[in-house]
């Protein structure tokens, strides 16, 4: 499994093969470097943005098993939203949670059958514990999963830090890698942490802080099998 993580991350997660990601000038500076911002996985398949992809072609290539599992969007790309948010989309198994007007092609014909949602930033709004069972603050992707019938926990918003902004979201604070989810600070930081740790035992799975401090958004990872 390779990850694709900003460079704070990388350096806690050195157990693992992890692809730093430069950060994108045309994003603002807090979320420049953010995977949940630059890149979208779904099986052996890793989405790009075009021009970012070609500036930094050198650091990439080598975390991309072939050319076919490579995909390059068009999508225009900036800090005004929603042109940040092309690759921002959430896979729950094969359902695809999205904003579908702005959501890189690319990532609507992946297969998965396409859930419109208001929340552009729909990846970084949810931690993902199974095919079945959701984390979010997010009320416009908590009512869409529920309508799937998934198991959605919600929970209360803010509580997680992100420079330059009110607050992070829980998808970007976290990761779920194997059977252990990793929190991007103390998780106990947020009132809703022993909810979220049940939820997590109920899933067999591992809650584990990866530092010390605030929850923390540092654009969560993508993993590319």
């Amino acid at each position: 499994m390779i990850l694709f993580a900003n460079e704070i991350l990388a350096d806690h997660l050195n157990a693992f093969r992890v692809c730093t990601l430069p950060p994108d000038d045309r994003l603002a500076p807090p979320v420049a470097s953010h995977a949940d911002m630059l890149t979208f996985t779904y099986g052996e398949t890793v989405i790009f943005e075009r021009e970012y992809y070609c500036v930094n072609e050198r650091r990439l290539t080598p975390y991309i098993s072939t050319p076919a599992h490579l995909a390059l969007t068009s999508l225009p790309r900036s800090c005004i939203y929603p042109h940040d948010i092309g690759l921002n989309a959430l896979l729950v198994g094969d359902t695809l949670f999205c904003n579908a007007r702005h959501t890189a092609p690319e990532i609507l014909n992946c297969g998965a059958e396409i859930v419109d949602v208001r929340q552009g930033y729909a990846a970084c709004s949810t931690l993902v514990l199974s095919e079945r069972t959701i984390v979010t603050a997010d009320p416009s992707i908590a009512r869409a999963a529920e309508r799937k019938g998934l198991d959605v926990l919600a929970i209360r918003p803010g509580y997680v830090r992100l420079t330059g902004y009110n607050t992070g979201f829980i998808g970007g604070a976290t990761a779920k890698i194997g059977n252990t989810v990793y929190f991007f600070g103390d998780p106990s930081s947020h009132p809703d942490f022993y909810r979220i740790e049940e939820a997590c035992l109920r899933e067999d799975l591992a809650p584990k802080h990866l530092f010390d401090g605030p929850l923390t958004d540092l654009g969560g990872v993508r993993a590319l099998k």
